[in-house]
């Protein structure tokens, strides 16, 4: 072979190399972008997997309810409470089923494992929504000793997560001596993306659930290692909004408390509340756009969660107590309100502390209220990991122009334990609110308009943030070329010697 042959070949593998790093180099540089915008829960094509879940079969078991906590829950509302609340609610009552349902890119077990409670009237009672992986379940003990109501809760089972979350219930409902709490008051709904369908469901959970189980044989939920979480493994996100918005679906009381498994509300909330409402013929209907706050706070890993607003303000006088993410992120549960609210004693009836509006000065707060499923969903699109997941629904509430009203004696605790360091969750790559400035905040000028007062970020830096990742991208992109492009015209060169 000549060496003009040689070099003619040479220069066309080079040429064709050239081509292939440059797409390779538009493909990751694009493959950025969506990392950046937050792109990166999982899309794929969910129709093959539909007849291997279609064909699973349930078995509604109502028989087993604990009779002695209905007894309990019934004498607790008074005749005349139940009948003034049916009369002003004018709601209608839920379906208490199991059901296979299809949510975007998620399967959902609604209802998969039932409370004992039963069908309930939906002006009963309120309902705790909440969410979770199977590491987070033992946080329930404390929290419907406390709510006393019943409890919905959507856990992330992807993969094997499915058989240990399963399994992990069936500890909680039965190896514990608070275990009748779990039984008769928490409905658990499962759920898991297209592409992480478990290997092995269960034809009738009931059996599964019925059997007895050797409880020493169970590691409790969070006691086991993190490294062997299927969702960690694989490095999935944790879509928690899709996982709020299952359990708030599924809820069969009107009136809901949308929140977190490790926060925990002050004991006897629930009736206060109800007693609340009709005390005020207050009837929260959709056109009224109204809920009810209540702040948050964080304490000591070696306190005990105060019972009621008294023994609250005892720990903030000793230092034991302080607003939640305060050390973080002051704007988030509005420190100057919450300020004025721990200085007002505790009354002997719930009532409003004061309203207000999510707009100006408390334009970042995150509320967390008592509400209905009337009131906007969470974003689902956003993830746990890209921080900011609630900013979306807090933002469209404000644009409807929603009222808050500040519950006076009504509080939430999160699991003791003062966060000093912001939690490791966030991931760069995932990033809420640049995926928000692009993409959601132009779909919902155009859905609800515009208000005076109502902002997602401060104006000046969402436009920097922007103007910043944008700049950040193209310097990424930039630097890639620059460095492909001097790697070929050095060979370039290195051929002319030829």
């Amino acid at each position: 072979m000549s060496l003009k042959v040689f070099r003619t070949i040479f220069k066309f593998a080079l040429i064709m190399n050239l081509v292939i790093s440059l797409y390779m180099a538009v493909y990751l540089a694009t493959d950025h972008l969506f990392k950046i915008q937050g792109k990166s829960l999982h899309r794929s094509n969910m129709i093959p997997q539909f007849n291997k879940l279609r064909n699973l079969t349930y078995k509604v078991n109502g028989s087993d309810l604990e009779e002695r906590l209905r007894v309990n829950l019934i004498s607790k509302r008074k005749v005349w409470l139940r009948e003034q609340l049916q009369s002003v609610l004018k709601c209608n009552d839920r379906s208490f089923k199991r059901k296979i349902l299809q949510r975007g890119d998620f399967w959902v077990f609604k209802n998969y494992i039932l409370a004992s409670h039963g069908p309930l009237h939906c002006f009963e009672s309120v309902t705790y929504t909440t969410h979770g992986s199977y590491r987070f379940l033992r946080n329930l003990f404390t929290l419907v000793q406390r709510w006393d109501a019943p409890v919905s809760i959507a856990v992330y089972a992807p993969g094997r997560d499915f058989t240990a979350s399963i399994g992990c219930i069936r500890y909680l409902r039965d190896c514990h001596p608070e275990s009748h709490f779990i039984r008769y008051f928490v409905t658990f709904h499962l759920y898991f993306p297209s592409q992480h369908i478990p290997s092995s469901i269960p034809e009738n959970i009931d059996q599964v659930i019925e059997n007895p189980i050797e409880c020493g044989d169970y590691i409790l939920c969070d006691d086991s290692p993190p490294e062997v979480e299927y969702k960690l493994k694989k490095n999935l996100l944790y879509p928690v909004n899709v996982g709020r918005n299952i359990a708030r679906d599924a809820a069969l009381t009107h009136f809901i408390l949308a929140s977190d498994v490790e926060l925990f509300p002050n004991p006897g909330l629930v009736n206060q509340f109800l007693e609340m409402i009709v005390a005020q013929g207050i009837t929260a209907q959709k056109e009224n756009h109204e809920v009810y706050a209540m702040p948050v706070f964080e304490i000591e890993s070696f306190v005990a969660s105060p019972n009621n607003k008294s023994q609250l303000q005892l720990l903030f006088e000793k230092g034991h107590a302080i607003v939640f993410h305060q050390k973080h992120c002051k704007e988030c549960q509005s420190v100057s309100m919450v300020s004025e609210w721990i200085e007002e004693d505790q009354t002997p009836q719930l009532k409003i502390f004061l309203t207000a509006k999510r707009k100006d000065k408390l334009f970042h707060w995150e509320p967390i209220f008592i509400g209905t499923n009337d009131d906007p969903y969470y974003e689902e699109r956003l993830s746990w990991e890209g921080l900011g997941e609630k900013m979306v629904q807090a933002h469209i509430l404000c644009l409807q122009n929603y009222s808050f009203h500040i519950l006076n004696n009504a509080f939430l605790v999160h699991k003791p334990g003062i966060r000093r360091h912001l939690d490791l969750k966030y991931d760069p790559g995932v990033n809420n609110n640049n995926y928000v400035a692009y993409n959601i905040l132009p779909e919902i000028f155009k859905v609800y308009g515009r208000q005076a007062g109502c902002q997602m970020f401060h104006n000046a830096n969402t436009s920097r943030a922007v103007s910043l990742n944008q700049r950040r991208l193209s310097q990424d992109v930039i630097k890639l070329m620059t460095s492909v492009a001097v790697f070929y015209v050095r060979w370039i060169k290195y051929l002319t010697i030829f």
